[in-house]
């Protein structure tokens, strides 16, 4: 059973978030967080298995913040979570050590997928931002 963190600026979000985790047997989330800093700080006394981190917040972004604790904690698995459809941006949370990332309208089997991607050693790539990342051939 992973465990589990939540890093948004967004008091909705990481209480929304919290109910749906919370409410599956095989994940456990331990901590929630507004600021990046805040878990940066916590990670120094404690660990996780895994990492839900908003790309989007004030002061440290996440993808900032994934480069800082990849570098420290190379074992946690990071997913990028937010609003934003920019390619660019969302190829440098990856850079940055992303294990994967989902868009915030995905909903709880996605979520639950991309965690236990994460967990077994595969990237996961929201589906709605796929295309982003890997525009169709033509």
């Amino acid at each position: 059973m992973p465990d589990l963190i939540i890093v948004d600026d967004h008091q909705m979000v990481l209480e929304g978030l919290n109910l749906l985790l919370n409410s599956q047997t095989n994940i456990n989330v331990v901590n929630l967080f507004k600021s990046a800093q805040d878990c940066i700080e916590y990670l120094n006394n404690n660990s996780v298995d895994v990492i839900l981190m908003d790309i989007n917040m004030p002061h440290m972004n996440g993808i900032e913040a994934c480069k800082i604790i990849k570098k420290s904690h190379p074992d946690i698995k990071i997913i990028g979570l937010s609003m934003i459809n920019e390619g660019s941006l969302i190829k440098l949370m990856l850079k940055n050590g992303a294990d994967g990332y989902l868009h915030k309208n995905s909903g709880r089997d996605e979520i639950i997928e991309a965690i236990n991607s994460v967990m077994n050693g595969r990237t996961f790539i929201s589906n709605e931002v796929t295309t982003l990342i890997f525009p169709p051939q033509s």
